[in-house]
């Protein structure tokens, strides 16, 4: 495994692709949350993700302070 840290315009459209259908499967269809997933943020953020050959594993991004609420937050 290992993990990687890139700003939006770094991601590869295969990365990310694969990142949000990870978030679409876990957020919207496992934990039944219909809302909104691409929100915009996105373009703003850091993304940290890890990998197993070409699969992204796991993922979070990194949202500065003043994007979305005055403090940095994760999500």
């Amino acid at each position: 495994m290992s993990w990687m840290i890139k700003s939006f315009s770094e991601l590869s459209n295969h990365e990310l692709y694969n990142i949000l259908k990870l978030r679409v499967d876990v957020f919207v269809v496992e934990q039944n949350c219909p809302y909104p997933e691409l929100d915009g943020y996105d373009p703003e953020a850091l993304h940290l993700f890890s990998r197993e050959g070409s699969q992204i594993t796991g993922y979070c991004r990194l949202i500065p302070p003043n994007v979305k609420f005055e403090e940095a937050s994760i999500g």
